[in-house]
């Protein structure tokens, strides 16, 4: 499995599950979304990948780490608590074509001088 067809993956179980789909309306962005897009809003970042292989070098699966963080134009965690929940649910333990597993390893919150507040979510992909 490529980067590309992991964050398509991802792409698709977010916005496919229709308790995301009624909260984020499709706003699920890689890296960063267009100007003026409507809150709240979801952007995937891929943040680092390693090979896993044998004592032989044979690629067995790649080991990938994802964030995923759930913006909100309010002043308050509380108003997307429930989106990062349900992204938590749709995503841990999932797997697919060419997703072996996924594991949700830790969340965080960050917010910007503006009052914008974000819950970060993040995700260890095991891909082949």
């Amino acid at each position: 499995m490529t980067l590309l067809n992991a964050d398509r993956w991802l792409y698709t179980q977010l916005t496919t599950d229709a308790q995301l789909a009624a909260a984020l309306g499709g706003r699920v962005f890689v890296d960063n979304a267009p100007l003026g897009t409507q809150y709240p809003l979801a952007i995937m970042t891929f943040v680092s990948s390693q090979q896993v292989g044998n004592w032989s070098q044979d690629r067995i699966m790649d080991n990938e780490l994802w964030q995923i963080a759930v913006w909100s134009n309010q002043n308050k965690y509380s108003s997307i608590e429930s989106i990062a929940d349900r992204i938590r649910a749709v995503l841990h333990k999932a797997s697919g074509t060419g997703v072996i597993g996924v594991v949700f390893e830790r969340q965080t919150r960050m917010s910007d001088p503006e009052g914008y507040k974000a819950i970060v979510l993040e995700f260890r992909l095991f891909t082949q």
